[in-house]
Parts: C-alpha cells; structure tokens; sequence
C-alpha cells in the first residue's frame, strides 16, 4: 500500500502519535513530516507481561516490537516489525548527562496512594527530591501534598507528541530513580544508565476497567529478574536488561530501519485492523464514521464492544503491592480487587481513590 494511500486513515492512528512516537520515528528515519505511521505500539513497556503484545489489538495495521518476544506473540494478531523503543530513539539523538538529585516515581495521584507512599520514602530515609507527577486525576491536590513535604514536583505533562521528550528531560536531569512500581519510567531510567531503587513494601489503589487488572496480566521470569538486579544493586546488569527489553538490539542505520519500515507498509493490504471480523459493508461504515468523528473505538472494539463500553456503568477498585505481585505471586496480602460503581471524573479507569469519595 502507498503511502499516500494511507495519509487518509492518518488520524486515526493515535497509539503512535501518542507521547509522540511517530514524530521521533519520522525524525530518527528521516522521514517527511506527514509520513504515515501506522504502527500499534504499546502505551508502556511490553516486557511480556501480558497475555498478548501489548496493545496489539489497537487499529493500526502493523505492530511496533521492541524486542523478539514481543514481535512473536504481536505475529499471531497482525503483521509485526522490530524497532527499538522511541525511548531509545531520543537516547541516539540526545545523548545522556549524568543528572544530580533523586526522582521519585509517583503512582496515579490521590491522598491514599501520597501518604503511603511518602512513609515509604520516609522509612528509606529519604526526605527531599524531586516528584514526578503523573498528570492524571487530582494532579493539583498530589502536588500541594508533596510540596508541602518538601519535594520539588516535576511532571511531563499530558501524553501529546512531545511526551517522551519532557520526560526524558526529567530523567536524564537526574542520577537516582526511586520507583514503588515497575513503572515503564524505571525501564526508560535504567537504560540510559540512572541508579534506580525500588519500594518493597509499597501499595496503592486506583480505578480500572472491568476484568483488566486479573486477565490482562501473566507471571513472566523477566520481572522477577530486573526487579531483583535493582534489589542487589547490579546496576550494569538491570541496565543491560532494560536496553534488551526496548530493543537495543534493533538500533540500527537510519538508512536500513527506514527501508523495512517502507517495505512494511508496501506490503499491507489493509489501512486499519479490525479486531473483530467485519462484513464489507460494515469495514466502510465503521471507516466513514471513524474519519468523520475522529474516534478509534467502534475499530478497536467493535460495535457491540464500543456500546457496551459505552452504557457499562461498572469499573473496578484494585489494591496492590505490585513488586511484591512480581516477586511472589498475587495473594490476599498483595492484591484485591472489587466491583464499584462508575461516576465520571471521580472513578475514572486509571485515577487514584480518593479517600473523601471512597
């Protein structure tokens, strides 16, 4: 398929144009500002931790693997190239400063999750740093709760295409990463060389959709193994791992990368991927009413999926220790989950619980 071809169905390829993938892909190949990327990437990192690639099923035709597992298990969904994270990307064009001070890894903001977490650092002896934010729910409340404790806030803001270039900013400005998760930013630290820490006994509790936190989510050998190289501190061992899960393998010349990636497309037969089978009639409806709203969802989730996300009147409130999930296996004492209702902008899928409306 040309190119030019699939300029039409550009909007509606929002996994890569989120924190700004396509841009450094464009800039990294040296590839026309308007070049089509219709690349399904995953919204974090794909350390194989889920049943399937992560975000395979998203519309766009082909799948960005960063590493071998992960274009394995994307082939069994749609067609699959390797290329090396976006993170990776940005590290090749902008180099790595030493940094100074601590950055503190936050969870989704809320009262619950700020306490806990702060007495966590506090047991750890650490008092002052700087917080990154995640910019989701009550990000103004979390940031007068830990300026008031003390710690500069920093955050990268909404995930629009300069992104990964705020946060790798952030990140690179700093030597020591402290993370009570295995958050996607202790991956990105670790591979430009940071000394990254982690919480034990850190939990925290946010809203997510129906079934998600228990079906999407599978034991794998290689977080237990990251996790336990930050806990002995074999910084040049977690640091190699993270550079292998986000595709340093993959880096290769501009030239070259910019070839399979046009081959890639040449070969696709189909401008989006439907996740459910269609009738033709059905593909052209759904394309026309997603070009002329702007909206990806009937595509990913079919008409019957979209409408009953739509009425679905139900999310989920889990709790969780998530390195102790990694290390052990969920159990009572580091996972549960229930059944609450939705109520816009207070139980959002992805917020933190707060604790005046719980």
């Amino acid at each position: 398929m040309k190119p030019d071809l699939l300029r039409k169905y550009d909007s509606l390829y929002k996994s890569s144009q989120t924190m700004g993938s396509a841009n450094i892909l464009r800039t990294y190949l040296q590839l026309e500002n308007n070049f089509p990327v219709p690349l399904s990437i995953a919204h974090g990192v794909d350390f194989n931790q889920c049943v399937e690639a992560m975000d395979v099923r998203n519309l766009e035709p082909i799948h960005w693997s960063c590493n071998d597992f992960v274009h394995e298990r994307a082939l069994k969904v749609k067609p699959s190239l390797r290329l090396p994270h976006p993170w990776l990307m940005l590290k090749v064009a902008r180099g790595v400063k030493p940094g100074a001070g601590v950055l503190i890894i936050g969870p989704p903001p809320g009262r619950s999750n700020d306490k806990s977490l702060l007495d966590c650092l506090r047991e750890k002896g650490i008092t002052s740093g700087s917080f990154l934010i995640k910019y989701r729910g009550k990000v103004d409340q979390s940031r007068e709760f830990w300026e008031k404790g003390g710690f500069k806030v920093v955050t990268a803001g909404k995930q629009d295409d300069l992104f990964y270039d705020r946060l790798f900013s952030i990140i690179d400005a700093h030597a020591h990463i402290v993370s009570g998760t295995l958050s996607s930013a202790l991956f990105f630290a670790a591979s430009i060389g940071k000394t990254c820490s982690l919480l034990e006994n850190y939990r925290y509790i946010f809203y997510d959709l129906q079934n998600a936190a228990e079906s999407s989510c599978v034991q794998n050998a290689l977080a237990p193994k990251f996790i336990n190289m930050i806990l002995l501190q074999s910084k040049a061992e977690y640091s190699k791992l993270a550079s292998e899960v986000l595709g340093n393998g993959f880096l290769g010349s501009a030239h070259d990368l910019r070839r399979e990636f046009c081959c890639a497309i040449e070969n696709l037969r189909e401008p989006v991927f439907f996740n459910t089978p269609v009738s033709p009639f059905e593909r052209k409806f759904i394309l026309m009413l997603s070009l002329w709203q702007g909206k990806v969802g009937l595509i990913n989730h079919g008409l019957w999926g979209y409408l009953r996300q739509r009425i679905s009147s139900r999310v989920e409130l889990v709790s969780l220790n998530e390195i102790d999930i990694w290390l052990n296996g969920a159990n009572e004492e580091n996972f549960s989950v229930k059944d609450v209702k939705y109520r816009k902008n207070v139980t959002e899928p992805g917020w933190a619980v707060d604790e005046a409306t719980n």
